[in-house]
């Protein structure tokens, strides 16, 4: 009690404005921030997903954790044939992806299981709220920087995809941290703030590997720190500056320590050590000038519209026109590499799908906007008048308030279609029954909505019933020689020799003792017992 009789004092002593640059506000509302973002993640989390790329992610997390090798050996034609599948140099297969994400998710395993997994996203999207905070406060007044936190924690695509199995929230959780490390690096030159800052910006190459372009950044930050030092020292003293020099080089080496596992990791995998699977996909060099130039337009406009409704403009006036010239260099360099690649990428989606992309410059373009408005309603100058800056402080409030309302249902009706969808919920449930029933290695034939997740629960194996009809056929690149084998195999087996193929896969696992279940409409069940036969019988 006197705590609070004493803070209440304080604070009618020192009205508003005062309190608000202070350190307790700013943090309650944080704290407000943060609870919010993590009720809404509780309400909505499903431990399963809607979609196919995400089995990838779960294949290898599994592997990872079981200490088994990442490519598989399966010579079985009617698996392994989604665009994420690419056949490695020792002919087995494997998901495309890096292996940052699966290995956070492996550890996730090994502490709760199949569905432990699902926790690593939303929670990393958690970390980054407070990284972010922690970073614009370096940038703008505690109060501001509390006001950004919660205008990224209501953002529709920040609950969603953190929310769900893709890579974004790790990999957005990475470089914030691994930014506010390197602004703290950069102002004071502590080691513990380069090793922190290298290894969290190397590791965000693991996780995606476009996210080695924050090497730029890495590389703006050092030049700054060599300039500052021979600013102080002159030219001849800088060099020899010991401390500097050393500092710079725990840093670099540091990012290194992650450019190396990828390295290594695409030279076992794939052949190369800049060779990622999107390489063997066909997709890693899939970015042309003349794509970049027919979509600039449309990918700012989806940024204003769709991703950072009334923040993108100002966010990049932010970005050009507050701060240093290194420190505009700073933030410019973790949001142009990232849109001018993508911008220019093969693969143009249209809405959320595609825009996800972009996800990881939504804190500096938030942080960025604030800054603006910070420097618009001059809030640090000292000695105003009490009244302007209640009057300010309740202005921008007003703002903040205006867009988490305006993104609040959004938010919800996204996290509805995402995360907990019915398609979701149904594979979730379908997963649990059989394992409750039928145990860990149950083999399953099924169909749509069963398309996907069964196969990276327990140790079951999943046939889709489409495959024995024909081979996959979506949009996006695959890797041409893993697709060549798989439609070479179509072209050589009719629909009779492939119904023979199914039951010969069915009397093989039946002979190994393993049940198998077949997740169908029951109008379908005469259509599967005449393509059957007689020797097999649906309980």
């Amino acid at each position: 009690m006197n705590f609070w009789s004493d803070y209440i004092k304080s604070a009618l002593k020192n009205p508003f404005p005062d309190k608000m640059s202070s350190h307790l506000l700013p943090h309650l509302i944080v704290v407000g921030a943060i609870l919010v973002y993590a009720l809404i993640q509780i309400q909505h989390f499903t431990p399963a997903h809607p979609e196919y790329d995400c089995d990838g992610y779960l294949f290898l997390a599994k592997r990872i954790a079981r200490l088994q090798p990442l490519a598989v050996d399966d010579p079985d034609p009617f698996r392994h044939q989604l665009h994420f599948w690419v056949e490695t140099q020792n002919g087995g297969v494997m998901p495309k992806y890096s292996p940052g994400y699966p290995f956070l998710m492996a550890i996730a395993y090994w502490l709760g299981g199949d569905e432990a997994m699902c926790l690593v996203s939303p929670i990393s999207g958690t970390l980054t709220l407070i990284g972010a905070f922690l970073l614009f406060q370096l940038w703008m007044p505690p109060f501001m920087a509390a006001l950004s936190v919660w205008v990224l924690t209501i953002n529709p695509m920040w609950l969603a995809y953190p929310g769900y199995l893709l890579t974004h929230g790790v990999n957005t959780c990475a470089i914030t941290w691994g930014m506010y490390f390197l602004w703290k690096w950069v102002n004071c030159g502590a080691n513990r703030f380069g090793i922190l800052a290298g290894l969290l910006l190397g590791f965000s190459a693991t996780v995606r590997p476009t996210s080695a372009m924050m090497a730029i950044v890495v590389g703006i930050a050092i030049i700054k720190k060599c300039r500052d030092n021979y600013g102080n020292h002159g030219i001849n003293q800088g060099l020899t500056n010991t401390p500097v020099v050393r500092s710079i080089g725990i840093l670099v080496l540091s990012y290194l320590v992650f450019a190396l596992v990828i390295i290594s990791f695409n030279w076992i995998h794939f052949g190369h050590p800049i060779k990622t699977g999107y390489g063997l996909s066909q997709e890693q060099a899939a970015f042309k000038l003349e794509i970049l130039w027919k979509n600039f337009g449309r990918v700012l406009k989806g940024l204003n519209e769709t991703c950072l409704y009334l923040i993108f403009p100002i966010g990049l006036v932010g970005l050009f026109a507050i701060g240093t010239i290194s420190e505009r260099l700073m933030r410019v360099g973790w949001f142009l590499p990232t849109f001018l690649i993508y911008s220019a990428y093969y693969w143009q989606a249209g809405g959320m799908p595609f825009l996800r992309f972009f996800i990881c410059t939504f804190p500096v373009l938030i942080g960025s906007a604030f800054m603006v408005l910070t420097r618009t309603f001059n809030l640090n100058v000292p000695g105003e008048r009490l009244q302007g800056k209640i009057a300010k402080h309740i202005l921008i409030s007003l703002f903040a308030v205006l867009i988490v309302f305006l993104q609040y249902g959004p938010s919800q009706a996204q996290m509805d279609r995402m995360v907990s969808s019915g398609k979701s919920e149904k594979r979730l449930a379908a997963g649990r029954m059989l394992a409750q029933n039928f145990g860990d290695h149950v083999v399953i034939f099924s169909q749509a909505p069963y398309e996907a997740y069964l196969d990276t629960v327990r140790n079951f194996r999943h046939y889709n019933l489409a495959r024995f009809s024909g081979a996959w056929g979506g949009g996006e690149r695959r890797h041409p020689l893993r697709t060549k084998k798989i439609n070479a195999f179509y072209t050589a087996f009719n629909q009779e020799q492939r119904n023979q193929k199914q039951k010969e896969i069915i009397k093989s696992f039946l002979s190994e003792n393993r049940p198998v279940v077949f997740l169908i409409p029951k109008k379908s069940l005469k259509d599967y017992e005449a393509r059957l036969g007689p020797h097999f019988m649906f309980n």
